[in-house]
């Protein structure tokens, strides 16, 4: 009567063991996703809230004098021989080339745009940095500058884009 040592036997058929197997791994995923898009979705807002406090404190007017799109070795060309300058997009649209000079201006960062053989532009930032490991603290500095405008310019203007390919390369006419 009390039943002492005997196990307990559970007949399914199995057609009703998969379906069962199958629904427990269904509700895992369905909770996975639902956490997944979730998160994602308070990452974005989190994101966007912090850089829509830079994208506000911008300026509205161009305060640099260098064209927007510069003719590479011409007198408008502020790059100086010798010195190393950050290309922050190369090969797009030019389209996509002055939203981004746009931009970066507004938030005090000068730059400017070329034209490349191909017809495609590329986008440099004006400061120049020489090859010393004394300035390398300041180009660390600026690239970390660039990483953030350039994740706050992907979200303003929905570019595929967040200029973490910037890249220093020196100058050769």
């Amino acid at each position: 009567m009390g039943g002492g040592g005997q196990p307990v036997v559970l007949r399914l058929p199995r057609g009703y063991a998969v379906i069962l197997i199958v629904g427990v791994f269904a509700l895992i995923v369905l909770s996975y996703l639902a956490g997944h898009s979730r998160g994602m979705r308070q990452g974005i807002e989190t994101t966007r809230d912090r850089y829509e406090s830079i994208l506000a404190a911008a300026p509205q007017q161009d305060p640099f004098a260098t064209p927007l799109i510069v003719e590479p070795g011409s007198a408008e060309d502020p790059r100086t021989e010798g010195y190393a300058y950050y290309r922050l997009i190369a090969n797009h649209t030019e389209t996509v080339a002055l939203s981004l000079v746009r931009f970066m201006r507004r938030h005090e960062v000068e730059t400017f745009a070329t034209v490349s053989n191909n017809g495609r532009f590329n986008v440099w930032a004006a400061r120049a940095f020489d090859e010393d490991e004394r300035g390398r603290l300041e180009r660390e500095s600026f690239l970390e500058t660039l990483h953030s405008l350039g994740r706050a310019w992907r979200i303003e203007q929905r570019q595929p884009e967040d200029l973490f390919n910037a890249s220093l390369i020196p100058y050769r006419p």
